[in-house]
């Protein structure tokens, strides 16, 4: 699957996607070619290092900038963002319970 210009890579290996992400402010995703469903989906996932995990839904592919991200942090806390153009700059929460309400 090899890497992008921000060192980033996806592998699958040993049974399980490994998505690693070097820089700061910055996510890897996996995505999932060549699907199409109404979905209901369980992800289950470790975080090994960094600050969240989650899952992006929604793109066409992996350069489309319209998408949908669930994020779980380390400290329990989520959120569903909905991107319109791939940066946080015009990004749209649909939910986010803030840490004390978790």
């Amino acid at each position: 699957m090899g890497w992008n210009a921000n060192h980033a890579s996806c592998q699958f290996k040993e049974g399980t996607y490994h998505a690693f992400q070097p820089r700061q402010g910055y996510f890897q995703a996996c995505v999932a070619h060549l699907t199409d469903f109404n979905f209901a989906f369980e992800v289950e996932t470790v975080l090994l290092q960094g600050d969240y995990t989650g899952m992006l839904f929604r793109a066409v592919n992996s350069l489309d900038t319209h998408y949908y991200l669930f994020r779980v942090n380390k400290d329990g806390s989520y959120m569903l963002k909905r991107y319109i153009d791939g940066t946080d700059n015009n990004v749209i929460s649909l939910y986010w319970p803030g840490p004390s309400q978790v």
